[in-house]
């Protein structure tokens, strides 16, 4: 493994020190509306202008990109499918390689995930498995609070670190989840 430490991979203010190969991944990305969207496209490209490698890894089946960064779509991720992982057995399985070999040839240091804690807890629980057999760094992003599928197994909770896009999240976090991330700087 060759995990690094990671604070907001070049997000805080003042020098970054190291490069990192960063993957985001989401549901959804522009031309989908929305405020994770809209967010996911500022800082993947706020991050390649730090001097970042980034990769967006995401379901929009044609996402809209500004060619600065690498955006990766795919079907496992896209919302209309995945209401059907609970009843595919191979899900999981598809998922986990899909990550595995597109985080193992990118050599991703670091992977922020964008409420995974919504949906299908699948991708979550594949990329605790794959931080642990490639070494990355796992992160994760509270957008809001909608239910935790999670709830049984909140994995993120182990992850490298958690945050918050407002107060008004964190505090719903705190209230709903029983958990308080950090605000995103």
């Amino acid at each position: 493994p060759r995990a690094r430490s990671f604070s907001s991979a070049g997000c805080s203010r003042g020098s970054v020190p190291e490069r990192f190969r960063i993957a985001h991944v989401h549901w959804a990305f522009p031309p989908t509306t929305g405020g994770v969207e809209s967010h996911l496209y500022d800082l993947a490209r706020l991050q390649t202008t730090r001097g970042h490698e980034v990769t967006v890894v995401t379901g929009e089946p044609e996402p809209t990109s500004t060619g600065e960064y690498r955006i990766v779509s795919t079907p496992l991720l896209k919302l209309e499918s995945i209401r059907d992982a609970g009843v595919d057995p191979d899900y999981a399985d598809d998922l986990r390689r899909t990550l595995r070999a597109l985080l193992a040839e990118r050599r991703i240091d670091v992977v922020h995930a964008h409420d995974l804690h919504h949906f299908t807890p699948e991708p979550a629980l594949v990329l605790t498995e794959l931080r642990r057999e490639l070494g990355f760094s796992l992160h994760h992003t509270f957008h809001e609070t909608w239910p935790d599928v999670l709830a049984d197994r909140p994995v993120y909770r182990t992850w490298d670190g958690n945050y918050a896009v407002s107060t008004f999240v964190q505090s719903g976090c705190e209230r709903r989840l029983g958990f308080r991330p950090l605000l995103f700087p």
